[in-house]
């Protein structure tokens, strides 16, 4: 019988083949450590969200602060995130007061309070006021901070993208914008709102308020429109509550800008020597011999591969369609005695024609506001003057308002 030797535990074979498997086991330890470090840093955190009642509020929102996390209240009003250690999470839902808590439980019970300054706005509704917790009616405000925050030139420029369910699309400073509330209702007949401008319908001359003079706009987006208004209300009512006097002592405001205008950059078409190459280019023919080799056609309209006053003069462009002779002028100038000068052709920059160097727009409101126990008063004087980039785009307004609160006895008022 042969007799085998197996050396396995000579320091050669050994040593290198226990330092790998230490290495690998070292290594393993560490990603292990190093993910058990990363799943360690969130835990899971519940609670229950309620209001002053007991109630359970549902549908709140509940975010962590500096993250994507974040979870919304079953029918119980409990909610589960997987959140972080430390920071903090938001709780806030429609008509009550956001809160913010400092994470570091994992059982949070949260009592919500009504915002009572946000429900007891008043709001204009048509046929009078009402506080916002009293409404059941599609209705939407717009306050005059929210109006004037992209500093707008007419109402409806105002309202754009500023109230749900109202579209303002197109128009330019010589047109006015279309407005559509909850889309279009008609085919064939008018689907523009009616505009009520402090109690009186107006379906025109919108455009000349100055939305600086502007308290809030309502837009009523319902049936209850049309129960107020009629058939004229049918497209939504738009009701515009302009500012009044004030009691108290004498307040002057003035605000106003000034905007300048202009092209960044025009697109690069063709100067008059490089488009009289490409109409002569365009009307010449050239044959293929078969061996790689191509020749001008002695038949085409441009006969000729230097340029020709004769073939110029051929050219669809230049000749049959220039019926005013002005575009060949231009072209005859650029020949002196048989020689071609494209530098004296003659050109036009269409562009710069349509467009103004500069467009310089700007607008100046003045209000004085005062009043005392029994009388109000509100005066205010405006001047715009806008221009568009394109010469003949331009809109100026004057404008000149005065609302008077006077009180003719304890139960009479006249505006």
């Amino acid at each position: 019988m042969e007799k085998k030797n197996i050396r396995i535990c000579e320091p050669e074979f050994f040593l290198p083949t226990c330092r790998k498997r230490l290495l690998a086991g070292l290594l393993f330890l560490m990603m292990n450590l190093c993910c058990f470090s990363v799943f360690a840093q969130n835990k899971m955190i519940n609670g229950t969200v309620t209001d002053v009642n007991g109630e359970a509020v549902i549908g709140a929102s509940v975010k962590i602060e500096g993250t994507t996390l974040g979870a919304m209240t079953d029918l119980d009003g409990k909610f589960a995130i997987n959140a972080p250690s430390s920071g903090t999470f938001v709780v806030s839902y429609v008509g009550y007061k956001t809160q913010t808590i400092s994470l570091g439980q994992t059982v949070y019970n949260i009592v919500l309070e009504e915002d009572l300054e946000a429900l007891d706005e008043i709001v204009v509704i048509g046929y009078g006021v009402a506080k916002k917790r009293d409404l059941t009616g599609a209705v939407t405000q717009v306050n005059s901070e929210k109006l004037m925050a992209t500093a707008p030139t007419t109402i409806q420029e105002a309202l754009r993208g500023k109230a749900a369910g109202v579209t303002v699309a197109g128009a330019g400073l010589n047109a006015d914008p279309v407005i559509r509330i909850r889309g279009n209702r008609s085919i064939s007949a008018s689907n523009d709102p009616l505009f009520v401008i402090d109690g009186i319908p107006s379906s025109s001359g919108i455009s000349v308020i100055n939305p600086s003079d502007v308290s809030s706009i309502e837009v009523l987006k319902d049936a209850s429109a049309t129960a107020i208004y009629g058939a004229r209300g049918a497209n939504g009512v738009i009701l515009v509550t302009t500012k009044k006097g004030e009691e108290g002592r004498v307040n002057v405001e003035y605000n106003g800008y000034l905007s300048i205008g202009k092209i960044d950059n025009y697109r690069r078409v063709r100067n008059p020597s490089e488009y009289m190459d490409y109409l002569r280019e365009a009307e010449r023919k050239y044959t293929y011999d078969g061996q790689g080799n191509w020749a001008l056609d002695p038949a085409s309209v441009y006969a000729s591969m230097t340029p020709s006053w004769e073939y110029d003069q051929r050219l669809e462009y230049i000749g049959s369609r220039d019926q005013s002779g002005y575009v060949l002028e231009s072209v005859r100038r650029a020949w002196t005695n048989g020689v071609y000068d494209p530098s004296k052709l003659r050109g036009f920059d269409w562009q710069g024609a349509g467009f103004r160097d500069q467009a310089i727009s700007h607008n100046h409101n003045v209000s004085i506001r005062a009043g005392g126990k029994d009388t109000k008063v509100f005066i205010s004087g405006s001047f715009m003057d806008n221009e568009g980039i394109t010469p003949r785009s331009y809109r100026t307004r004057y404008t000149l308002r005065m609302n008077l609160d006077q009180n003719l006895g304890k139960y009479i008022t006249m505006d």
